[in-house]
């Protein structure tokens, strides 16, 4: 699985508001829907 690709990908503006929101809130890392299930 390329994370890049998906990251790079049509879900871009999601995870650039994410990562944005994290920051502020100063949350280092997140998993989300079947990503995080297929790493976990």
């Amino acid at each position: 699985m390329n994370l890049n690709s998906v990251r790079e990908g049509e879900l871009k503006e999601v995870f650039d508001a994410l990562e944005e929101a994290f920051r502020k809130l100063e949350i280092d890392y997140y998993l989300i829907g079947a990503i995080a299930r297929d790493i976990w």
